[in-house]
């Protein structure tokens, strides 16, 4: 099997284009890597930033968020796992439990006139 021929598609990125299966990779000017669909009409369908970044479709990270991943649009999943990574702390679901003891509200009052006043 031969090599697709490569194509270059963006002046302002050392970007090459796969003819063959139309999608390309290339970083930008900026530091931003892309990689790009749509052979006639090139399209950024994901922009990988140097501070580890991600955006997909026309999604661009804002500046002060700790966040990794932004998406154009809706995400459509199977299965989504989220973790905290910033304590050690067990996740609240445990109220669901059958043996867990709800709290009264007198309790859940004083607590907020405590905690929270």
């Amino acid at each position: 099997m031969s090599k697709p021929e490569q194509l270059q598609i963006c002046p302002n990125c050392d970007q090459k284009f796969n003819k063959e299966f139309a999608y390309g990779f290339g970083v930008d000017k900026d530091g931003i890597g892309h990689i790009t669909a749509n052979m006639s009409t090139p399209v950024n369908v994901i922009n990988f930033y140097s501070n580890g970044k991600i955006g997909i479709g026309n999604a661009i990270p804002p500046a002060g968020t700790s966040h990794r991943l932004f998406v154009e649009g809706g995400i459509t999943s199977e299965e989504v796992v989220v973790n905290s990574l910033t304590n050690n702390k067990e996740w609240p679901d445990f109220v669901f439990k059958k043996n867990y003891e709800l709290k009264t509200l007198s309790w859940l009052k004083k607590f907020i006139k405590k905690e929270y006043q």
